[in-house]
């Protein structure tokens, strides 16, 4: 639990960077390397990715990322949703690296996710926000995500 409270306190410290990564430093380093903590070692590492590119410290935020989903994996518990959490985390790190291909592929898995929750075509555009689309099934008009990455058209 205290893993999850410093990961968590982390989440929420914008003003503070630098205690914030700390805290995700701390909460990891809590917990053991035990199946039993694979979802806690998600939720910090998940927080400990969107503190490292608010950091701007894009490498750090794709492979905690990365770890995000080899914990899920190890998990004897994986939740299809917080699956599509990763893959939308993974797929904004890239982004912000300027790793297009790599988004892109990362987007793509994430829309078939949101297929196979049923979660593609039931939401429309009021619950839509730039940054949370996928979560809610839509894509600002466009029906796919590689399509983000296109060329505009004119």
């Amino acid at each position: 639990m205290r893993a999850r409270a410093s990961c968590a306190l982390a989440e929420a410290l914008t003003d503070d960077l630098p205690r914030a990564e700390r805290l995700i430093q701390e909460g990891l380093g809590e917990l053991p390397d035990d199946a039993r903590f694979a979802l806690d070692r998600v939720f910090c590492l998940q927080r400990g990715s969107g503190v490292a590119y608010s950091r701007r410290q894009l490498h750090d935020a794709i492979t905690r990322a990365q770890g995000a989903q080899r914990a899920l994996s190890q998990s004897p518990f994986q939740p299809q949703v917080l699956e599509l959490d990763n893959l939308i985390l993974l797929a904004n790190a890239y982004r912000g690296a300027g790793q297009v291909r790599e988004a892109g592929a990362a987007f793509e898995q994430a829309s078939a996710r949101l297929a196979a929750l049923g979660r593609d075509k039931r939401n429309g555009p009021a619950r839509c926000s730039a940054v949370g689309a996928f979560r809610y099934g839509c894509g600002g008009g466009r029906s796919k995500p590689s399509a983000w990455f296109a060329a505009p058209s004119h």
